[in-house]
């Protein structure tokens, strides 16, 4: 981006944010932080997992898929949590599934499982 563009771009930036109170754009900045930092923190927990030797989707998947049609449904991958530990509530199962089933089955296929624990950075993704 020029220079000029980008002073275009703050000029309009301040003239959107002319139409909320201050509390909301105080409100706005601060979120628009945070949901940068959990991402970048997401994004360094997936490589962290990627770079382990000993992880594989394909071992994890099946911790989830008892019944091995290949697909996890939200009460497989609540039993499977509890098995390592780990127990969400039924909002949390509910908005993962919103989040990665991108087939609106309400089940997780291994592609959209994948996805969820797969970095956004090629370079990462192909270690899997």
């Amino acid at each position: 981006m020029s220079k000029r563009e980008a002073k275009q771009r703050k000029t309009f930036a301040k003239q959107q944010m002319q139409h909320m109170t201050p509390q909301v754009e105080d409100d706005l900045i601060a979120t628009l932080r945070e949901l940068i930092t959990l991402e970048k923190d997401l994004e360094a927990t997936k490589i962290q997992m990627t770079l382990k030797s000993d992880f594989n989707l394909h071992d994890a998947f099946a911790i989830f898929d008892t019944d091995r049609d290949g697909s996890i449904t939200p009460i497989e991958f609540t039993e499977g949590l509890a098995a390592i530990g780990v127990y969400p509530t039924n909002e949390e199962v509910e908005l993962y599934f919103k989040r990665y089933d991108s087939s609106k089955t309400n089940t997780l296929g291994f592609k959209e499982f994948s996805k969820s624990l797969q970095a956004s950075d090629p370079y990462y993704t192909n270690m899997l």
